[in-house]
């Protein structure tokens, strides 16, 4: 049922439409390396971080029985079910913006916004500067002559969502790729054509306060970039409705518990080598 404010928002929303084709085995780690826990603790371990906190929905689908979780939430898990895929933390992680559509004081907001992801995970983030890239069904995750021999940076990017299915009241959509247990791109559309309530003509406001804000659009769905899903409770910037939260516009406990096992605090990866042609 929607509430008043934006509806949902979330990785899920562009029900498939932006999935890229990724390769599921568990890589290899380096010393010291934090994911080589992922061999010891099982799913069902109190030493699995991912243990009562997967995600019930993943790529627009239920998961069958999953109940969603309170707090925080991840939204896959690297073999095994325990330990959530993310980011290498001891690498920048790239990106780019096509800001071509995007409305005055958006660009603003983003920066904020990545500052805010940042500040709670550890990742750092490197503009790789404007790009006119759109964004396309199956962006690959690495995209030699744009990009050279590197996995492509994430792409942030501005459209008219009703092209990606993206309903006028879904502000904006998107998901990292995992490669060999690692996530290593990733895409991020916003609508331009959002609307802050059912059937209204409003836009969601500029900034980081109360209700709906793009500020708080942009945290939720980089959160979502960086690997956590929907939770239960309303207070958390994860919950799906954005439009019913109050306050300014922060991650709140649940959110920065999650945010810092995907982040430094977990440890390097090790990530594997992007195609060269």
């Amino acid at each position: 049922m929607a509430r008043r404010g934006l509806p949902r928002a979330g990785v899920a929303l562009l029900a498939g439409a932006l999935l890229v084709s990724c390769r599921g085995s568990s890589g290899s780690s380096g010393p010291g390396d934090a994911d080589t826990a992922v061999t010891t603790p099982g799913p069902d371990s109190a030493d699995c971080p991912a243990r009562n906190h997967l995600a019930a929905e993943f790529n627009g689908r239920q998961r069958i029985g999953v109940e969603m979780p309170v707090d925080y939430a991840f939204l896959e898990t690297r073999p095994g079910g325990c330990v959530p895929l993310r980011f290498n933390p001891c690498e920048p992680v790239h990106y780019v913006v096509n800001s071509a559509l995007a409305p005055p004081g958006a660009l603003d907001d983003l920066q904020e916004a990545i500052h805010r992801v940042e500040a709670a995970t550890g990742l750092t983030f490197v503009n790789d500067g404007p790009t006119d890239e759109p964004a396309t069904m199956n962006r690959p995750a690495a995209q030699v002559p744009r990009y050279g021999k590197r996995w492509a940076p994430i792409l942030i990017v501005w459209d008219h969502g009703a092209q990606y299915r993206m309903e006028p009241t879904n502000p904006a959509g998107g998901q990292s790729v995992p490669v060999d247990g690692v996530r290593v791109s990733g895409v991020l559309i916003i609508n331009v054509d959002a609307t802050a309530q059912d059937h209204g003509r409003s836009r969601p406001a500029n900034g980081f306060g109360e209700g709906a804000t793009w500020g708080r659009v942009f945290i939720h769905e980089l959160a979502h970039i960086v690997g956590l899903g929907h939770v239960a409770r309303s207070d958390e910037i994860l919950f799906p409705e954005l439009g019913v939260q109050q306050g300014e516009a922060v991650f709140h406990a649940g959110d920065l518990i999650g945010l810092r096992i995907l982040g430094k605090e977990s440890g390097c990866l090790t990530t594997p080598d992007p195609p060269t042609r």
